[in-house]
């Protein structure tokens, strides 16, 4: 202390050290900074060139601003550590969440079948989405209603990665953005296991702003907090039950 919070940060480039090459000042920017630094809950933020890529052009500063550390996260989870290819079968946890909605629609967008498990609420938007399969994990149990999955998206650990091993094909592989995964155990079923280190990439936020630009994926945001709000925000996200992403907004 004192520490400014926040990693995620769309806005427009005041200035540039004198060894940035690929952006300019005025470049409207989207950025996830290093977690070993934060700083973008405020006016200005300090961000690496290899941090940093031009924002989707048909989104507003508020909806970039959900995207880049869940957005890579889904991102990097199932393409660079899952190999999700065409016509697999993947089950992703608390699909409607920050990760979650972005990893749908990355599965849709590479032609996989897309299992989700939400409450019953979030149905539609998961829907909307493109969700092949909705599992309400309040009424019945996941593992009873996903069978032959090629891939499981775990965003959530504990006893929900304990029970995710019986759904998985042999070969499978279970990827978890929470608790590392047993490899003792994942041998046991016959299946992989992995925990990526998810890391910035202004190549991969390029890719997601296309994406975004093809209309193939799209932020959601539930809530919209100024900045002298944050400490409801955190409050909001602690409950467990937001849908999308919350994003702090700084005027001026």
């Amino acid at each position: 202390l004192p520490a400014i919070l926040g990693w995620d940060v769309s806005g427009t480039v005041a200035r540039c050290g004198v060894q940035v090459q690929r952006l300019q000042e005025s470049d409207e920017v989207y950025a996830r900074l290093d977690l070993a630094r934060s700083g973008t809950y405020g006016e200005y933020a300090v961000a690496k060139e290899n941090e940093t890529a031009l924002k989707p052009s048909n989104l507003s500063h508020v909806q970039a601003a959900a995207i880049p550390l869940a957005g890579l996260t889904a991102y990097q989870a199932l393409f660079s550590a899952g190999d999700l290819r065409e016509g697999q079968r993947i089950l992703i946890h608390a699909a409607a969440g920050g990760v979650g909605h972005f990893a749908v629609q990355l599965a849709k967008a590479r032609g996989a079948f897309v299992i989700g498990t939400a409450r019953s609420r979030n149905h539609a938007m998961l829907r909307a989405l493109g969700a092949d399969q909705i599992i309400d994990y309040t009424q019945t149990r996941f593992e009873t209603a996903a069978r032959d999955v090629d891939i499981v998206l775990d965003t959530m650990g504990g006893e929900t990665q304990m029970r995710s091993w019986a759904v998985l094909r042999k070969g499978g592989i279970l990827v978890s953005v929470t608790d590392p995964p047993s490899e003792k155990t994942a041998a046991e079923h016959g299946v992989r296991a992995v925990r990526p280190r998810i890391r910035p990439s202004a190549q991969d936020l390029a890719a997601i702003a296309g994406l975004c630009e093809d209309n193939a994926l799209k932020p959601m945001v539930s809530e919209t907090f100024a900045l002298d709000e944050a400490r409801a925000a955190h409050a909001a996200i602690e409950t467990g039950h937001t849908a999308g992403k919350i994003v702090l907004s700084i005027a001026g």
